[in-house]
């Protein structure tokens, strides 16, 4: 059973299905080293029965990792792309893909290593923009060859063309890879469900919105600048550029962001916007939209009544973490660039860990350099000062070492303490 989710949130959606599924063995892929830790770290939180595989690991505990999941130690693997080749284990009953591949063909071996008992078994695949800007990323910083990182790009593209498409994903497939005589609808994936369950509402005025906007900012952006300006943020970006004057501006706020996005994703997917090549997805409209701006046409679109809702999972960590990486997230969603590229998760657990609240002490912080304190500095400072007073803490606490029965000397992690409060 095929499926592609867009937008929902991830690691709610993978905990809840691996707590429904805690008997069967399953496969999860992500597309960095970095993200199979963090799921790993998430899901073991959860006491879900997992192990990881990657690259980055010793070759020992690859091995201990791929036999404690052939041997049913553990019931799910977090991997990168690394695993998988040579692996016969016939009873893999769901294959989660937490990011999008970078091809069909990727997706075809990934994902073909579920059910090949001939039991029911799950191929789903969660996706989001930054995947997208994620694979490119990948492509551009390659040592390929410019033909070679062409044709990269041409099968990103039918990928992306595959998470959009409102036909039979398994038609889908099977179509790209020229095999003939094959059904267009197979009764068994979440389009072709869909088919059966879904409502056809008229989205035309709310379309029309979005295709005046677009044509407004001469179709030059992507969808989360298009998504934010008829939400109604008033980020940086868009002030800067006048967008907030537009008319369209909070014209579909009574709508959450993410309800704008997937309505976007199936304006794409229905052929009404192109999403174009290149370093950045920018959104352009397609003749069948200029149709519905004359008004010959009218948005006619499937939506699923029975789509499941996802509650959003929460991991407690330290407030200011969180304020910083809720402003690196945000951030990074109005550049269209990965988060890490901005600061490392290492580097914001630095600056919880010192509090620096000045330029100069900001500079040593590791990651910082004088670009970084340039162009993020004042924002970080305003964060962090902002957080010490709200919660009246003392910043740049400094280190001190003691003595215990002069045995061995000890030194106090950097630490957040309220003021008047005695250092241990």
């Amino acid at each position: 059973y095929y499926s592609v989710l867009r937008d929902v949130h991830k690691i709610g959606y993978i905990i809840d299905f691996l707590t429904k599924k805690k008997t069967e063995s399953g496969i999860i892929y992500a597309a960095t080293r970095k993200e199979v830790d963090h799921l790993l770290d998430v899901l073991s939180a959860q006491g879900l029965s997992v192990a990881k595989y990657h690259a980055g690991m010793e070759e020992h505990d690859r091995k201990q990792s791929q036999e404690d999941f052939i041997m049913e130690k553990v019931k799910v693997i977090v991997a990168t792309n690394a695993f998988g080749m040579g692996i016969d284990k016939s009873n893999v009953r769901f294959v989660i893909h937490n990011n999008m591949p970078k091809n069909l063909e990727a997706y075809s071996q990934e994902s073909g290593r579920a059910g090949r008992d001939g039991d029911a078994s799950d191929c789903i695949m969660l996706f989001s923009n930054k995947d997208i800007v994620l694979m490119r990323y990948f492509i551009d910083n390659s040592d390929a060859t410019p033909e070679i990182k062409n044709v990269e790009e041409q099968k990103l593209q039918a990928m992306i063309d595959y998470v959009y498409t409102p036909v039979c994903l398994r038609y889908k497939i099977l179509h790209y890879f020229a095999q003939e005589n094959i059904k267009n609808k197979c009764d068994n994936c979440y389009n072709c469900k869909l088919e059966k369950s879904a409502e056809v509402k008229d989205m035309t005025v709310a379309a029309m919105k979005i295709f005046n906007c677009m044509n407004k900012m001469k179709q030059n952006f992507g969808m989360i600048m298009i998504a934010e300006i008829v939400k109604g943020s008033r980020n940086k970006k868009i002030l800067a550029n006048g967008f907030d004057e537009l008319v369209e501006h909070a014209s579909l706020a009574k709508y959450s962001l993410v309800q704008i996005k997937k309505l976007i994703g199936l304006l794409i997917s229905h052929k009404y916007l192109i999403l174009s090549q290149g370093e950045y997805s920018v959104l352009s409209l397609s003749p069948k939209a200029m149709q519905v701006i004359e008004g010959v046409e009218k948005v006619l679109i499937k939506i699923n009544k029975n789509e499941q809702v996802v509650k959003e999972y929460k991991k407690t960590e330290n407030p200011l973490l969180e304020k910083l990486k809720q402003w690196r997230y945000d951030l990074a969603q109005e550049e269209q660039i990965p988060p890490y590229i901005i600061l490392s998760d290492t580097t914001l657990k630095e600056l919880v860990n010192l509090l620096p609240t000045s330029a100069e002490s900001l500079e040593q912080v590791k990651g910082f350099g004088q670009f970084k304190v340039h162009s993020y500095g004042e924002r970080v400072l305003e964060i962090i000062n902002g957080y010490l007073k709200q919660n009246n803490i003392s910043g740049n606490i400094k280190a001190v070492t003691y003595k215990k029965d002069d045995l061995a000397t000890h030194q106090i992690s950097y630490g957040l303490y309220k003021k008047g409060q005695s250092l241990p």
